[in-house]
């Protein structure tokens, strides 16, 4: 058995940092070290810099910085604890926990859940050589199929819910989207369908989209083509881009991304080998969207038909984008044909499409120069809401110009009035800080306090409550004082982490005691990262380095008592 310092080491020396950081962001090397801009704040000059040597990264700019637990922290808005047990998970280093009836949290469930469901969709899609067949008639390879784990979900009202059901409660299954309460029961949203796993960043499965198949009794319904799965607990659709976690090292190597709209698009065009695209799955493009692919592009290109309702899509697609700051290109498809068809059509004209794509407003002034009417109106209309959104005066100005050329306009001057006239008419909304869905490190001495109020009326309370005040080094009444809602922290631990066996003593000594552990792991982080500024703003001053060392190997001490 590994030691606790060993079980860190490990991960590190298999999970080099600068891999770490690269699977989130763009790296650029500089010598010996690599550069990027800050995903923590907005910048445009590259301030955040990773170390190899030293297994650090640290932002000039925010001043966060860090190891690859602390990276992983921060971006994915977990515990310490859990960032070791991700990171330990992709480095193949199991972590030793003591006691076999540990219950999983919820999110470790959920997950469960949905990867166990993709598994069931998984089986049935190969016992319906029927749907297969149809996605062979639709150009993809069975080896396409089984890279992104196509599934089939079968005719019937709880197929999904009855196998999830012989291992998961009803109520846990409904949390993740699956299933719908009705009179009777609990029955699947996904009937009859051929069903895509959407995976966030990291690869898990965290929501589903089920296409009908045509013939079924499904497509005859008056429903979409498409179901998604509902917003949940691990998953928001404003941040997850379907095909991102395949994409993202692509996008990165290629220096663009492309941007589609359908299931089927993005994995043909995977398959056809323009593995730098994704797609926007049950809603608009989003600020969030933007954010991640900035990570690693400045430029998305938007495969879109160039008829009126796709145009006006990559419209708003266009608009949030410039509002991040990227630059925006257009993939010209046949009218009439979404990339899908066209790939499987042609996919050499698909490849040379995308070679020759087009910078938006470009395109969208050739297309206005086909049409009739007063084309300068029309592109007033349709353009100032973009130019609106440019960041760079510099390009604003070059656009401008661009415009009054299209036009045969002798001077730039009645476009740039026009568009202060504009401004003035249609100002942009204040600034205000979006509210970000991402998920959250739970507050787990609300849980251990929760807990501890849970089991008040259980002979063993005492004894908890003194073990309690022993680790904490606190009167229980100094404690309270630390969570807000005392009534709430005890419903909302009995809600979503249950309370299993009162009778078992043994058992929920070991979850309290974890807990606890688990708060004061988060506390010497937090005094980590606040030393390691220290240590920076002064090197020289060894106190720091004594205090560094002392936090340090009191963290390997818990992570020991939790891992083993």
């Amino acid at each position: 058995m590994q030691s606790n310092r060993t079980t860190i080491e490990t991960i590190k020396q298999k999970l080099p940092i600068e891999s770490v950081v690269g699977s989130y962001i763009k790296l650029e090397r500089m010598g010996k070290n690599y550069k990027a801009r800050c995903p923590f704040h907005s910048e445009k000059t590259a301030s955040f810099q990773v170390t190899p040597d030293l297994g650090i990264y640290k932002c000039f700019g925010c001043q966060k910085g860090g190891d690859i637990f602390a990276f992983v922290q921060e971006i994915e808005g977990v515990t310490f604890y859990e960032s070791l047990v991700s990171l330990a998970e992709k480095a193949g280093v199991t972590l030793e926990k003591g006691g076999d009836s540990e219950k999983p949290s919820k999110l470790a469930t959920y997950r469960e859940i949905m990867n166990t469901a993709a598994k069931f969709y998984e089986v049935n899609f190969r016992k319906s050589p029927e749907i297969v067949e149809y996605l062979l008639s639709r150009g993809l390879t069975k080896e396409t199929m089984v890279a992104w784990r196509i599934g089939y979900a079968p005719k019937g009202w709880s197929n999904a819910s009855d196998f999830l059901k012989k291992k998961f409660s009803a109520q846990d299954i409904m949390a993740v989207g699956l299933g719908i309460q009705g009179d009777r029961g609990i029955y699947d949203r996904f009937r009859e369908r051929i069903m895509f796993p959407i995976s966030d960043s990291q690869g898990r499965v965290v929501a589903f989209a089920g296409r009908v198949v045509p013939g079924t009794e499904e497509a005859s319904k008056p429903v979409g083509k498409y179901i998604n799965s509902p917003d949940t607990e691990l998953y928001h659709k404003s941040n997850v881009l379907y095909g991102f976690d395949k994409a993202k090292s692509f996008i990165h190597a290629d220096g663009f991304a492309i941007l589609v709209e359908g299931q089927m698009d993005i994995v043909m065009a995977h398959q056809s080998g323009t593995k730098n695209t994704v797609a926007i799955s049950g809603t608009a493009a989003t600020d969030e969207h933007m954010r991640m692919l900035g990570r690693f592009t400045e430029e998305i290109a938007i495969a879109l038909d160039a008829d009126a309702a796709g145009l006006a899509a990559a419209q708003k697609t266009a608009i949030v984008a410039y509002r991040n700051d990227m630059r925006v290109s257009v993939i010209d498809i046949p009218s009439g044909k979404d990339p899908a068809d066209a790939i499987r059509e042609d996919p050499d004209q698909w490849k040379s499409s995308i070679a020759n794509r087009r910078d938006f407003i470009t395109f969208r002034l050739e297309k206005m120069n086909e049409q009739g009417g007063d084309k300068l109106a029309i592109a007033k209309k349709e353009l100032f809401p973009i130019l609106r959104e440019f960041k760079s005066q510099i390009r604003l100005d070059d656009k401008m110009q661009e415009i009054a050329r299209a036009f045969r306009q002798s001077s730039v001057e009645p476009v740039r009035r026009d568009f202060e006239e504009f401004l003035k008419q249609n100002p942009l909304a204040p600034k205000k800080e979006e509210e970000q869905p991402k998920p959250k490190g739970r507050d787990t001495l609300a849980d251990a306090i929760g807990m501890l109020l849970a089991l008040k009326d259980q002979p063993y309370f005492e004894t908890f409550k003194t073990k309690f005040e022993q680790m904490m080094n606190m009167p229980l009444s100094e404690l309270f004082e630390t969570v807000p809602d005392l009534d709430r922290a005890q419903s909302q631990f009995a809600a979503e982490q249950g309370l299993g066996d009162l009778d078992d003593e043994t058992h929920q000594e070991h979850r309290f005691v974890h807990l606890i552990l688990q708060h004061q792991l988060d506390m010497l982080e937090r005094d980590r990262k606040r030393i390691e500024d220290s240590i920076a703003k002064d090197p020289s001053d060894e106190s720091h380095l004594r205090v560094l060392s002392e936090l340090l190997r009191r963290r390997d001490q818990i992570i020991h008592q939790l891992t083993h």
